[in-house]
């Protein structure tokens, strides 16, 4: 009996995933809210030139969700609290949990040919998400970071990028993310900021897969099993 239960402990344990942890890209952000636009969406009031702070992060080995070539890629990331932003010295905090990220690699705008990647989330687009606004689920909601490689240059296919040039996303020493959006819809008519983000910093998150918690329920199967087994004989 016991070298039948140490075989069927065997092979759950290669039936388990491999048990190395992924590795999320994250960036951390800065701004200010813009001191032109409307201040208020979601029943709060958005301090006009305020602070924004934030971060956001992927996974680099996400599949494709939609588009490429010639058309921007798009790439759905289901990372909890993966997406947070706050603005304000008392801090309205803003969070989801679904979002896309979007990397244009040679697309053509209404001007020229540039390279672009964007944080990207809508109501919209994801049936039953919602945007965490001061505490309470938003839906219709929206948000747009986006920076932009005017030289077409940044990027090489449009395949998510374990880090970003930096360099190449400036302009004259700044980042070229000076009009990003948060609204209640896709335009600011009065339900929306627009913000910029001036300072971007990366950092890797260790993502321990579920393996590890498998392996230790093997292993107290086995000795449960091994227990009971001593107890019948």
């Amino acid at each position: 009996m016991t070298r039948r239960l140490f075989g069927f402990s065997i092979l759950l344990l290669a039936m388990l995933p491999d048990s190395s942890a992924a590795a999320l890209v994250g960036y951390e952000f800065q701004g200010s809210v813009s001191p032109v636009f409307f201040g208020a969406a979601f029943g709060e009031t958005f301090p006009k030139a305020a602070k924004v702070e934030g971060r956001f992060l992927y996974d680099p080995d996400s599949s494709l969700t939609s588009g490429g070539g010639s058309s921007p890629a798009w790439y759905l990331q289901n990372i909890p609290h993966g997406f947070s932003a706050s603005f304000g010295d008392e801090p309205i905090v803003v969070r989801a949990d679904t979002y896309f990220i979007k990397v244009a690699n040679n697309v053509s705008n209404s001007f020229q040919t540039v390279d672009s990647f964007a944080i990207h989330f809508n109501t919209d687009e994801l049936p039953g998400a919602t945007l965490n606004v001061a505490g309470d689920e938003k839906s219709p909601a929206y948000f747009l970071i986006d920076f932009t490689d005017f030289s077409a240059s940044v990027f090489e296919n449009d395949e998510l990028p374990n880090h970003l040039d930096l360099g190449a996303l400036m302009s004259d020493g700044k980042l070229t993310s000076p009009f990003n959006m948060l609204s209640q819809s896709t335009n600011l008519m009065g339900n929306g900021i627009a913000f910029s983000v001036t300072s971007l910093t990366r950092f890797e998150v260790m993502v321990p897969e579920s393996s590890t918690a498998c392996l230790l329920a093997v292993g107290v199967f086995f000795l449960l099993a091994l227990r009971f087994n001593r107890r019948l004989a």
